[in-house]
């Protein structure tokens, strides 16, 4: 697949491989529609609309990460369905559940709430947007993807922004089914029980392509916002974060990436003389303590380069280089 941005943001993408025509005819609508929001929170408040992009949520270590597991699963998902093409059971199966998986996903939905807050003029929430709630007999219940969504779609109406796209995929009947293992694969057809319903092959084939093009579109615009960040820049914090008037936050880069963190800029001297030094980000080991040196300008990512070279290796000598090796990373 082939995207490309001109000056005015608008996207385009080309050379798409095979695929559902679904999928084809939503990917590039979807990235357009997601686009608006990231570009508005930017120019709103660049301060807040980068502590979305690091998706802070607080002091945690690796292996925190839902967003990051959401498209690990969609790649491995991708995998099998290569392995077992000619199984066309397996793949139907692993379609439907991912299609849950991607509907039920926690992240995407706090992302978009967080750009819409910051159009909105409020701030980014480290926490949920949808807290869990009491029911009426007294029942700690998790608010389910159709409240999300009515919500998402509430607030952005208030922005006059429309984001209808999870009309387009979102099936709650069909949702529901899955995870309770409430459907049958008939042939090419999808039957609930309960509700009784039947899917045609096109139908339930256009759920899933459409699910998957909304959560790379996603991930496309996310990433992109994020790679655009190539060198350190002073960005102003809301006055909200800081009540110090020299208080002046640069950007984290890391090569080949993009924006990883945002630090103050304090000299040793102004520290020395009461102001507060700061650090928000997603870091590896190895990278804090290069920041601890003044360096904010980071390497490539050495895990990512080790974990390439580990991959050509049986997997009990792989073992025995990471034991070597971890202590370095």
């Amino acid at each position: 697949m082939k995207i490309e941005r001109n000056d005015n943001g608008k996207w385009t993408v080309k050379a798409i491989k095979k695929s559902h025509p679904s999928y084809r005819q939503s990917i590039e609508k979807y990235i357009n529609i997601i686009e608006l929001y990231y570009s508005q929170a930017k120019h709103k408040c660049e301060f807040e609309f980068i502590l979305t992009l690091l998706r802070f949520k607080g002091a945690s270590g690796p292996g925190w990460d839902p967003f990051e597991t959401l498209q690990d699963a969609h790649k491995a998902f991708y995998k099998i369905s290569r392995k077992f093409r000619s199984d066309r059971f397996i793949n139907k199966q692993y379609s439907l559940l991912l299609y849950g998986l991607i509907i039920e996903a926690s992240e995407p939905y706090e992302i978009l709430a967080n750009l819409i807050n910051i159009i909105d003029g409020d701030r980014y929430l480290a926490k949920t947007h949808f807290p869990d709630y009491t029911d009426s007999h007294g029942r700690i219940r998790s608010q389910s993807p159709a409240d999300k969504i009515a919500q998402l779609k509430k607030k952005a109406k208030n922005i006059k922004l429309k984001l209808d796209i999870f009309d387009e995929f979102f099936d709650n009947k069909l949702r529901n089914s899955i995870f309770h293992s409430d459907y049958t694969i008939s042939g090419n057809e999808v039957r609930l029980l309960n509700p009784i319903k039947i899917y045609l092959r096109d139908e339930w084939h256009t759920l899933i392509n459409r699910s998957l093009a909304y959560l790379e579109a996603l991930t496309i615009v996310h990433y992109f916002y994020i790679s655009e960040y190539k060198i350190p820049q002073l960005v102003k914090p809301h006055p909200d974060f800081s009540s110090d008037p020299k208080d002046i936050c640069i950007t984290i880069i890391r090569k080949g990436y993009g924006l990883v963190g945002l630090k103050d800029n304090f000299t040793e001297k102004e520290i020395k003389n009461g102001h507060i030094p700061h650090r928000i980000g997603r870091f590896m080991p190895y990278e804090q303590e290069l920041i601890e040196r003044g360096i904010i300008s980071l390497p490539k990512n050495r895990v990512k380069r080790i974990n390439k070279i580990l991959s050509i290796f049986p997997s009990f000598i792989s073992r025995f280089i990471v034991k070597r090796i971890k202590k370095y990373f």
